[in-house]
């Protein structure tokens, strides 16, 4: 039975993850999870990177960004805010940014909550688009289903 060198299998899964990123990427490149990255010469934003590789995280909770070289940085940088502008919250990103209503379990609406920006993502629960929102005073986090914040929130 062979044995499984347990170094080289990390090794090669982060050598084709990052082919792919690549490969996937460089015209407009998509988040991803960042865990096991390499530390020198990876960049999303160009084709020859060399140096130091820089994290631009969109949550620090989920480890969730880009990654660049210096040479990139503002690449980076500019990447975040273009994904938060663009595709945070999915359908419901334009209540980014604002108070909205949200329906409680027990039925009641109240008007004192926004998009959680700690957790910028699109779940499917249940079959529905949901996202996080938090009360302005931060006191309950809830998840809530895209379409009736849409209809909530006209």
């Amino acid at each position: 039975m062979e044995q499984i060198n347990i170094k080289n299998y990390y090794k090669e899964y982060v050598d084709t993850r990052d082919a792919l990123v690549k490969a996937y990427s460089i015209e407009k490149p998509e988040p991803f999870r960042l865990v096991m990255v390499k530390c020198k010469d990876f960049c999303q934003f160009c084709v020859h990177p060399k140096g130091d590789v820089y994290h631009h995280e969109i949550s620090d909770e989920h480890k969730f960004g880009f990654l660049s070289c210096n040479p990139c940085l503002s690449n980076g940088e500019l990447a975040v805010v273009d994904w938060f502008e663009t595709k945070a919250y999915g359908n419901a990103n334009y209540l980014r940014n604002k108070e909205i209503k949200v329906q409680r379990s027990s039925g009641t609406i109240e008007s004192d909550w926004q998009l959680n920006k700690s957790n910028p993502f699109v779940e499917l629960i249940n079959g529905f688009d949901c996202v996080n929102v938090i009360k302005t005073d931060k006191t309950i986090k809830k998840w809530a289903n895209v379409e009736e914040l849409i209809e909530l929130n006209k």
